[in-house]
């Protein structure tokens, strides 16, 4: 079966219509652009191409900064605004296409985006883009399915007999995306993994923690910093999460 390798404004005008969904926030997204960024984005300026409905840039507006968000489709863009009025938040939304910002060179501090380049091959220009409105010593962060996890799988299986609905995506290895930041000119910074696959709720958190020596820990807190050491390790990041995701500098 052919795909075109581009993604269509009419499908995610389409999807986005009929999905009333709550916006939806990324905290390991969030927590790695806080920490990139030196642990205070307040006043930070800050793009999203593809933003969709915007959960991770409402979050990110709610913490301090200023963002601006992108999409070709003017129902994500509807909908985003619309949760920013009825969350009293500020957010600048923008419909133009993600492979020509309508931003001036080093305009931002950071930009971000996720489940996006996977839609385009190659990706070249859209990180190029985004590499261009950074300012010298801003960050690129880009958030992509995993190659090496079930979801993968089942989205190839998909995808050949024609059930996937969003047409062709590439999926992605921590070591290809970097691959594509020194190409374009980007340095390296950290990455980081997501979105544990459904294997876990066999209970095989539980064993892979005891093999890692990670320790049983009852309270939230305490459990939540758990599973953000769990997330780190490299057999979940490469081998078990259905999401990756790298962060570039610019020089």
């Amino acid at each position: 079966m052919s795909f075109n390798h581009e993604s269509k404004p009419e499908i995610w005008d389409c999807f986005w219509t009929r999905k009333d969904w709550a916006p939806v926030t990324n905290s390991t997204l969030l927590q790695c652009i806080n920490e990139v960024m030196g642990g205070n984005i307040t006043g930070k300026k800050i793009l999203e191409v593809g933003c969709g409905k915007a959960g991770d840039s409402l979050a990110l507006t709610r913490m301090g900064a200023d963002c601006y968000v992108l999409d070709f489709s003017n129902t994500a863009l509807t909908i985003s605004r619309n949760l920013a009025e009825g969350q009293k938040v500020k957010l600048i939304s923008v419909m133009a296409d993600a492979k020509a910002l309508p931003f001036a060179d080093n305009s931002f501090d950071l930009v971000f985006s996720q489940g996006l380049i996977e839609h385009y091959q190659p990706p070249d220009l859209l990180i190029s883009e985004q590499k261009r409105v950074v300012r010298p010593g801003g960050f690129v962060l880009i958030d992509v399915p995993q190659l090496f996890s079930l979801q993968a799988i089942s989205k190839r299986i998909l995808m050949g007999i024609g059930r996937w609905p969003f047409g062709w995506e590439k999926d992605y290895t921590e070591n290809q995306l970097k691959e594509i930041l020194d190409k374009l000119g980007l340095e390296f910074v950290t990455s980081y993994g997501w979105g544990l696959g459904p294997v876990l709720g066999l209970g095989l958190r539980s064993r892979l923690s005891k093999i890692l020596n990670i320790s049983t820990i009852s309270s939230e807190e305490k459990q939540k910093n758990r599973n953000a050491v769990f997330q780190r390790q490299w057999v979940t990041k490469h081998c078990l999460n259905n999401y990756i995701g790298v962060v570039g500098k610019k020089p």
